[in-house]
């Protein structure tokens, strides 16, 4: 069955669009103004824009936190390999994750995940690559957005930024499975690159997870691919805007323990303890439950603050129940995006919020949208 009823999810300050047929397979606009549009997969000479729709479905919460969509595209050729891509919107930001199943092996000169089409005019572009496990601001190269912009990035960035000049931002980022994106492994011979270009409408983004000379073959097997994006208008109010934490009368503050972290919390990278939590640890999350949980056994509930908060990459691949596997590389954005959102739910009926203020000291967090958004206050566009 061929799906052509198109799906509309929207929030406060934004909505996001699919049209089954339509090249776009995702378009997210805020403020009524077009932010971003996904192109989906292309390998070669083919693309999801010839794709037909087989699924589409769409859940809104009745909380109103967070909303979703899911596709199913079908490539109308060979062994109709399919493309599932479900999108989870919450305050401001949304995790992506695309499957492709591939049902018999496919020759192709290039195998590139969900192309992006960013809207508009935009000052500068702020390039983060994967590099240092707990990224500094310093690490981004920032560069111009003219007419004659052209950037290969040799390799997939950890994160792409763009600004404009009346201060909205967007953010592009990778999702948690770094080690994914990274797995050249799984394309003998091929190199990664990401091309950003300016075009009439805009700036295109293609990501080329494998790109080869000639035609290579693409084995059969299911690739699983999750990205993020975020957004930051001038209307945008954060809690500790000011640079000052709430006063303790007001909040629950709580840091996580930072330099001695005990070794089943810790973030560890290249053989060595980085001094900070990973959210993906279970013990972790454990911790995070228990404040929550605290907080709604408390007779005058307060919002919960995290006051430090420290987004790493992180290799135990015990963090993600691999125990067969000594490292895969992860990031911890998309799961303090769940974090954050569970917390939410569990406290929204005691009338109280949980927020994160980034760690400073240098870090690039307070200059991202996804980050700084987990301490936006309520009510605020």
């Amino acid at each position: 069955m061929n799906i052509s009823q198109p799906l509309l999810i929207e929030g406060q300050d934004w909505t996001c669009y699919f049209s089954p047929g339509d090249r776009e397979k995702l378009v997210f606009k805020s403020s009524g103004t077009e932010l971003l549009s996904v192109h989906g997969m292309a390998f070669g000479k083919f693309d999801e824009s010839s794709s037909c729709c087989r699924k589409s479905k769409k859940h809104e919460a009745i909380d109103g936190l967070n909303s979703s969509f899911e596709t199913v595209n079908v490539m109308p050729f060979g062994s109709e390999p399919a493309i599932t891509r479900k999108c989870e919107i919450s305050g401001n930001h949304a995790s992506v994750t695309t499957d492709f199943d591939l049902r018999s092996r496919m020759e192709a000169g290039v195998f590139e995940v969900d192309n992006i089409l960013v809207r508009g005019e935009w000052s500068r572009i702020g390039t983060l690559m994967v590099s240092s496990p707990v990224p500094m601001a310093d690490e981004i190269r920032w560069h111009d957005a003219g007419a004659r912009l052209s950037l290969e990035l040799d390799g997939i960035p950890l994160i792409l930024l763009f600004e404009r000049a009346d201060g909205t931002r967007l953010e592009i980022g990778s999702g948690d499975d770094l080690w994914r994106w990274l797995n050249t492994a799984a394309f003998p011979g091929s190199s990664q690159s990401v091309v950003i270009e300016k075009i009439k409408e805009g700036i295109y983004i293609r990501r080329r997870v494998a790109a080869w000379s000639s035609d290579a073959v693409i084995m059969a097997r299911q690739y699983r691919f999750s990205w993020y994006f975020a957004w930051e208008t001038s209307g945008m109010k954060f809690l500790g805007g000011d640079g000052n934490m709430p006063a303790a009368a007001d909040a629950e503050i709580f840091t996580f323990p930072e330099g001695e972290v005990p070794q089943q919390l810790a973030a560890c990278h290249g053989g060595r303890n980085l001094g900070v939590s990973c959210f993906h640890s279970p013990a972790v999350s454990g911790i995070f439950r228990s404040l929550i949980r605290s907080v709604l056994g408390s007779q005058k509930p307060r919002d919960l603050v995290i006051g430090n908060l420290v987004v790493p990459l992180c290799e135990t691949a015990a963090h993600l129940e691999r125990p067969q596997r000594q490292q895969l590389l992860h990031w911890n954005m998309t799961r303090f995006f769940d974090h954050w959102l569970w917390a939410n739910k569990q406290l929204r009926n005691s009338g109280v919020s949980f927020y994160a203020i980034p760690a400073m000291d240098g870090k690039v967090f307070p200059l991202l949208p996804s980050v700084k958004g987990l301490s936006r206050i309520v009510g605020s566009k």
